[in-house]
């Protein structure tokens, strides 16, 4: 018996995201994100995608320093 709990790898495709219900705030704060998201075309590892989210982030938060 596999436990699926250890063998799950959440993925993030560019196809199944909809962006048209994020905020325009947060869209212009992760487009580069976003854009490379799309551009890459493949899904990407929930990992990976909070990883980018956070780098968004903190970009952001130094440039309002």
């Amino acid at each position: 018996m596999i436990d699926t709990e250890k063998t799950f790898i959440p993925l993030i495709h560019p196809e199944q995201v909809n962006l048209r219900n994020v905020p325009f705030k947060l869209l212009d704060l992760m487009i580069e994100m976003f854009t490379e998201f799309e551009n890459d075309s493949q899904a990407w590892q929930k990992e990976k995608f909070i990883l980018k989210c956070n780098e968004a982030y903190n970009v952001s938060s130094i440039d309002r320093l």
